[in-house]
């Protein structure tokens, strides 16, 4: 077993009991990608790891490596536990889904963009504010990692002629806009603003990302929009 100690920041994505007293924790890192810990004892009340081994937790942590992938944990220092999510039944399940999200497509010990564990704080901290359209922060979120993940949806111009004007649907064949003249009835058909909304999402860094609003219908096609573009990636 490796004894170095190593020291990361990272966020609880999935807890699971382990035994009577420890957790299995999958925990997304900034040096060390997503990665499996066993918390000894963090199921005891008085567990000095009970705080940062809950879902959402966001830590300073020690650990030391075992035998295979597994790491444990050596200490842990929670910084923030997004814990007003958990007085809002619609808050916590947009949070559950996004922290899902991440733990699927993000591989297991294998280096992640610094800007995809941001993201994730950032929209865990987005979704303890009042007055916020859940829905609309859900699929920013996912957008957003979409294009972190490498899987960036073409909204420049029309994937079938190159025009960059009139583009009025999105292809599910292609993962791309087209314009009016070779779109066809199994394409999405999206409003201008829409197109412009996701765009915005694609292009903007994070500090801005979640800094405007749309209009209800538009949030609606986005929605639509971001579950389709998820069942492609799937089956793709």
């Amino acid at each position: 077993m490796n004894t170095k100690l190593i020291k990361t920041k990272g966020v609880v994505l999935a807890e699971t009991n382990y035994s009577e007293t420890d957790k299995i924790l999958t925990i997304l890192t900034y040096n060390l990608g997503k990665i499996s810990c066993i918390a000894k004892g963090a199921r005891r009340i008085q567990s000095r790891f009970l705080a940062s081994s809950q879902i959402f937790a966001f830590s300073d942590f020690l650990l030391f490596k075992g035998s295979g992938d597994i790491y444990y944990i050596n200490s842990a220092e929670l910084i923030e536990s997004f814990y007003p999510l958990r007085n809002d039944f619609d808050k916590i399940e947009c949070a559950m889904e996004c922290v899902r999200f991440t733990k699927e497509y993000v591989l297991e010990n294998e280096d992640v963009s610094i800007n995809i564990i941001k993201l994730l704080l950032n929209t865990l901290y987005i979704l303890t504010l009042d007055g916020k359209n859940i829905n609309l922060i859900k699929d920013v979120f996912m957008i957003k990692m979409f294009c972190y993940l490498g899987y960036v949806p073409n909204f420049s111009q029309c994937t079938e002629c190159g025009k960059r004007e009139n583009l009025v649907a999105f292809s599910l064949k292609t993962h791309g806009l087209k314009c009016r003249e070779c779109s066809n009835k199994k394409d999405l058909s999206l409003q201008e603003g829409t197109i412009a909304a996701i765009r915005y999402i694609i292009g903007s860094n994070l500090k801005n990302v979640f800094s405007f609003n749309v209009i209800e219908d538009i949030s609606k096609e986005i929605d639509i929009f971001t579950k389709l573009y998820t069942e492609i990636l799937k089956t793709d």
